[in-house]
């Protein structure tokens, strides 16, 4: 339970209509399977102590008795163990019987609940944000973070389906986790078919469901500290309704982790996303170039991923407003560093696309800057690297400026978490295309055009952009060939995104992402890169966010961005310590 997750499951046991003693003894069994997994919620069906298809029996004395004297037998047997149960059963009060949830824990029975009897939320003491409600069909209780829905719902063809998008649907709206399970094998077969169909989802996605015609349990685990957090950052608000409060404990100890930790979670799962994507990037330059009345855009262009994206970007700018490739004017400056693969490259690809090209060698510019402050050419230092960078960008703004063009920035999210872009030089621009756009994702995106351009020598091309290592390319060559690999200066892209994402994103802290990104990347990395990389991110996040209070507009296209103007705000001196003693703290676990 450390880290805010909760090992929960959704149990189906084979049931007999009215036969209480067979049904419980299922039950008991199926909980010694969860004592076993360590799993600390289990809910089991509607009326899964009688069956939920005894009709009028529901009115028999003798069935109502035995119900309940099988809910004590069933509480007797979660003794000794913190695991809170939830089970269905007919429950009468006065002269009224009521389709009812019992909740039972370490031998006691906590609560015997329904809409119509009374109303609860569990509120677990020893676990921040694990609040429970049980949703007897009227919505979730406001309060809580994780509701329970047991359910005796027929097998119907497409039922399936539509139960995962209400679920879908339901969570996301209400920042929950849900916990559903559903009558299946022994429920009478007069009229209808049960399929025990159980589902657990959480905020928006389905993290396990059942095989539909089977009994058993599905297991995962839910992120109630996710879902706290999410709450936080949306503003998301509830009246207290004066529910009772039914306070219980879990013992707190780390759970092993079996849900599925997305190792790209910027990547999307579908192309009819990357389209999105680019259309939002389309769009924006469009309407900023409609909205200052600018039909010409300049780019510097390097052969590497960004701006061949950012180039893209353009030219579908262009189309859209019916304006040639020509006014995209697409400027390569090649320099100590540049390779004759990215060189090749960005001169093909203008070719390809139908821009215009011109090629600027700022060589010469740069050696007489460099001599004019006095710096030794053999001194490849920051000063060295960052001369260049200057230098492309004042090409670009001068040549903007003559052609009254707009000068489309190409850097990426990635680099802008980081601060791998230079102050003053790529990190400026007109209006920054790729500005919400993470690198690993840029790749999908350029990868995703080339396989959908209709021209078999510009997909080549593009291709080869996505399988160039990544590189500023401000060092000088060894006979042609990159010499500067970004990767191996700042760590894996791959790495840092899955951070980003990770605290920007989900608001964690840095000992949660390492423990997850150990069970997303743990077959690739090792604990000590992956140590010594979030331990980089942290350090460079912080200290960077002076470049990131001076950003020039860009769209967002995802949830993430770090625009100064609302999407990101924090202080450029803000102290990181909190965070590095955070990390110092987790150092021993290394392995």
């Amino acid at each position: 339970m450390k880290d805010g997750f909760i090992k929960v499951s959704a149990v189906t046991t084979p049931v007999k209509p009215a036969d209480v003693d067979y049904n419980v003894a299922q039950i008991i069994d199926a909980m010694k399977k969860e004592f076993r997994k360590g799993t600390k919620i289990a809910v089991f069906p509607e009326l899964c102590i009688t069956g939920a298809t005894c009709g009028d029996l529901y009115m028999q004395k003798t069935l109502l008795d035995a119900a309940q004297s099988g809910l004590v037998t069933i509480a007797d047997a979660s003794k000794g163990h913190d695991t809170l149960f939830f089970v269905g059963l007919p429950w009468q009060e006065a002269c009224c019987v009521y389709d009812a949830v019992a909740a039972v824990q370490d031998g006691e029975i906590l609560a015997v609940l329904s809409d119509e009897l009374n109303e609860c939320i569990f509120q677990c003491t020893t676990v921040e944000d694990l609040v429970i409600g049980v949703d007897f069909g009227q919505g979730a209780l406001p309060e809580a973070t994780v509701v329970i829905q047991m359910v005796a719902e027929p097998e119907t063809l497409g039922a399936d389906d539509l139960t995962d998008e209400m679920l879908i649907a339901d969570s996301s709206r209400d920042m929950i986790a849900i916990i559903r399970a559903n009558a299946g094998e022994g429920e009478s077969t007069t009229d209808e078919v049960y399929a025990g169909y159980n589902v657990i989802a959480e905020t928006g996605e389905i993290l396990e469901s059942s095989e539909p015609f089977t009994t058993g349990a599905i297991t995962t685990e839910i992120d109630v500290q996710a879902i706290a957090l999410q709450r936080m950052q949306s503003g998301f608000e509830f009246v207290e309704d004066g529910y009772d409060v039914i306070d219980f404990e879990l013992k707190n100890k780390e759970t092993r982790l079996t849900r599925f930790i997305d190792p790209t979670p910027f990547i999307p799962e579908m192309d009819e996303d990357l389209e999105r994507i680019l259309k939002i990037q389309t769009y924006g330059l469009r309407g900023r170039m409609k909205a200052i009345g600018c039909e010409k855009l300049v780019i510097g262009i390097s052969g590497g991923l960004d701006s061949t994206c950012a180039l893209i970007v353009c030219a579908m700018a262009c189309d859209s407003l019916g304006l040639p490739r020509k006014n995209i004017h697409a400027i390569t400056m090649p320099c100590f560093g540049t390779s004759d693969r990215t060189y090749n490259n960005a001169c093909r690809l203008a070719k390809l696309m139908g821009c215009r090209l011109t090629e600027i060698n700022i060589g010469e510019a740069v050696t007489v800057h460099l001599k004019d402050i006095k710096h030794k050419l053999t001194d490849h230092n920051v000063a060295y690297e960052n001369a260049q960078a200057r230098e492309r960008t004042q090409v670009l703004m001068d040549i903007a400026n003559d052609e009254d063009a707009l000068v489309v920035g190409t850097g990426d999210l990635s680099e802008l978490a980081l601060g791998w872009c230079t102050y003053n030089g790529d990190h400026m621009s007109s209006y920054a295309v790729n500005a919400s756009v993470p690198k690993t994702l840029m790749r999908f995106l350029v990868g995703y055009y080339a396989q959908t351009c209709d021209d078999v020598e510009l997909c080549d091309v593009l291709m080869d952009v996505v399988d160039t290592p990544v590189s500023p390319e401000l060092l000088p060559t060894v006979k042609g060939k990159i010499a500067q690999k970004t990767e191996d200066k700042i760590g894996p892209y791959e790495l840092h995104d899955f951070f980003l994402f990770n605290m920007i994103g989900n608001g964690f802290g840095p000992a949660k992402i390492f423990r997850l990104a150990k069970y997303a990347w743990g077959k690739t990395y090792d604990d000590k890169v992956i140590y010594k990389w979030l331990d980089t991110f942290v350090r460079r996040f912080f200290s960077s966010q002076f470049k990131r209070s001076c950003l020039p507009d860009g769209p967002a296209t995802g949830l993430i961005s770090l625009s100064p103007r609302g999407s990101w705000q924090m202080p450029s001196d803000a102290s990181r310590n909190l965070w590095i003693k955070e990390l110092e703290s987790i150092k021993d676990k290394i392995k």
